[in-house]
């Protein structure tokens, strides 16, 4: 299993312009094994030399690439596929419920691409995002039957739909292929309640009993974070770097808890 970081980790990098080959050499300067493009660094739209240019300098700094995406229209699978096989990425990460699509129409979707994942020896992974729930993403797993349909598992997305941690990790560890990490803490605020991100470690996630929950096939682990802004840009993306060393040196001390026994399987 490779830990690593997803694009998200540096969100308002990315959001003020940073490259993405800058982005990967920030990764690779903090020993991650593996970097995520997601939907935020504009990968499908990357023409074929930057495709070759950023597997090359992927290759040299010895960092595995997967690709990440939001929607399940078959122009955007084919792009996927065909940027993953450029990148050398065994992993496609899809958000497949940014849309208005249903799940019989995903499940629909997904089945096309089947015979290229398995020409590829590409993993396609739904992540557990805010619009279907854990039960849902289940069913399509489950539904499709495959063995290149997994999970990127997040255990703090589902809160949009009122499922906490423990049931999603339940639900959806034993297909996940790649799992996102993140901690935050829940507060009562007036009437409601308010979620807040912080560093891995200081929030209320059992950090560690997900670990222990993740299938020993896991393929990468990979940072991500809920921060919200600082009150000027150098703050806020000094405060990002912080998170993302503190986070990827919080993961190298603790990935060996992954495929341990917890109480999120009692």
């Amino acid at each position: 299993m490779k830990i690593g970081i997803t694009s998200f980790a540096f969100r308002y990098r990315a959001s003020a312009g940073l490259h993405t080959k800058e982005l990967l050499d920030l990764a690779a300067s903090l020993n991650a094994e593996v970097f995520q493009l997601c939907e935020n660094t504009g990968m499908l739209d990357t023409d074929p030399k930057e495709l070759a240019s950023l597997y090359n300098q992927a290759s040299s700094l010895g960092v595995a690439l997967e690709v990440g995406i939001s929607g399940v229209s078959t122009e955007m699978l084919k792009k996927a596929i065909h940027i993953a096989d450029a990148l050398g990425a065994r992993i496609i990460r899809a958000v497949v419920d940014g849309g208005t699509d249903t799940m019989e129409e995903v499940i629909e979707q997904l089945e096309v691409i089947l015979p290229a994942l398995e020409k590829g020896d590409l993993f396609f992974c739904v992540e557990n995002h805010f619009r279907f729930t854990p039960i849902e993403i289940e069913r399509l797993v489950q539904t499709l039957h495959h063995e290149r349909i997994r999970v990127c598992l997040d255990p703090l997305n589902s809160l949009a739909r009122l499922v906490g941690p423990e049931e999603t990790v339940r639900l959806l560890a034993p297909y996940a292929k790649t799992a996102h990490i993140k901690d935050a803490s829940i507060s009562r605020r007036g009437a409601g309640w308010i979620l807040t991100g912080y560093p891995l470690g200081e929030g209320q996630v059992d950090l560690e009993g997900y670990l222990g929950s993740l299938p020993p096939d896991l393929e990468s682990l990979l940072l991500e974070s809920w921060m919200d802004p600082k009150e000027t840009l150098e703050s806020t993306l000094q405060q990002e770097m912080d998170w993302v060393v503190h986070g990827i040196n919080w993961l190298r001390a603790h990935r060996t808890l992954v495929g341990q026994r917890s109480r999120y399987d009692e």
